[in-house]
């Protein structure tokens, strides 16, 4: 999978600008970068979940867990988005699992942009 540190611009797919908002990146880890870890709420957890459940830049082929080890490791072959104020954050759809299962802990305004949709 590819690394983009948080909040940079997102250039894994073409996208520019989509009505007006700067689209960037979260949660695109990789296990030889370091990455936050720290507490979440369950309700961001759960919201998160269903949000990425709405997978978008579906891709053939499968990106599997970086950090989990195994055959039976979790994957993904999409992306997720939130829309906040004039930003869009971009994240590969095992975001959720990154959070859950590896205590990664996304910047503070991606939380907040995930506990402002109404699910």
């Amino acid at each position: 999978m590819a690394f983009f540190e948080d909040l940079t611009p997102y250039s894994y797919f073409p996208t520019g600008e989509v009505d007006g908002f700067d689209t960037v990146n979260i949660g695109w880890l990789d296990s030889a970068q370091p990455f936050l870890i720290g507490e979440t709420s369950e309700e961001f957890q759960l919201r998160l979940a269903t949000l990425c459940s709405r997978k978008v830049n579906q891709t053939r082929g499968f990106q599997s867990c970086p950090f989990c080890l195994g055959p039976n490791r979790p994957n993904s072959s999409a992306e997720m988005r939130v829309t906040r104020v004039s930003r869009t954050y971009a994240a590969p759809s095992l975001i959720d699992h990154y959070v859950a299962v590896h205590g990664y802990r996304p910047p503070d305004e991606f939380i907040a942009a995930v506990l402002a949709v109404d699910c």
